[in-house]
């Protein structure tokens, strides 16, 4: 969906996550290609398990994409897990057992996906000062112009961050995390003043 950046979508990909319950969330995304953490659909073909939220300022999509239909990735199906106090991304299936979900209650994921289309999903993350209040990270996700389905959607490098850091699941993780297209016009501020919800990524409300 186009609203999974900020975990969570729009045209500045944003996907706010947020990680355990107890944890808030907040913020939102706007623009064809912003994404947050989309609302999962639901769907019973699991191709891989662990997700954020990305709003979109062209369509919002939350349709759950066939294995077919979902572009391959090189990411790892999984990173290490929270050990001596390093924190995850928010909680698998978003602390509530949302299914088909990837990269959520990881460290330093290598993919995020919320499980729906691809425009809730990041992939060949690398990350930077993991562990700190925030974390930032370069991918690629997927771009959908406004006004264009989601099978219009292109394939482009994408900035992350993780923030909100609090305690979820008994250790630290991330609440919310946030994508968004440079290449596009998108910025970090673009994206969180389009932000329009937000799922925490602990309990994911």
């Amino acid at each position: 969906m186009n609203n999974l950046r900020k975990l969570f979508v729009g045209t500045a990909g944003a996907l706010v996550l947020a990680a355990t319950a107890g944890c808030n969330s907040g913020g939102a995304g706007a623009g064809s290609a912003t994404k947050y953490a989309s609302t999962p659909a639901t769907t019973t073909t699991v191709t891989a398990t662990s997700t954020v939220t990305a709003p979109s300022t062209g369509q919002s999509n939350t349709v759950a994409a066939s294995p077919s239909s979902r572009p391959s990735g090189t990411g790892t199906t999984r990173s290490q897990t929270s050990s001596a106090g390093v924190p995850t991304l928010g909680l698998e299936g978003w602390g509530t057992g949302v299914p088909n979900t990837r990269g959520f209650g990881d460290v330093r994921p290598h993919v995020i996906d919320n499980g729906g289309d691809p425009t809730g999903m990041v992939q060949d993350l690398t990350w930077s000062n993991w562990g700190g209040p925030t974390a930032d990270g370069r991918g690629f996700g997927f771009f959908v112009p406004a006004n264009e389905p989601v099978a219009g959607g292109i394939r482009v490098p994408a900035e992350i961050r993780a923030y909100d850091l609090t305690t979820c699941g008994g250790h630290p993780a991330y609440r919310h995390v946030i994508w968004w297209f440079p290449s596009k016009g998108e910025t970090y501020k673009s994206a969180l003043a389009h932000t329009t919800e937000a799922y925490d990524l602990c309990d994911g409300r």
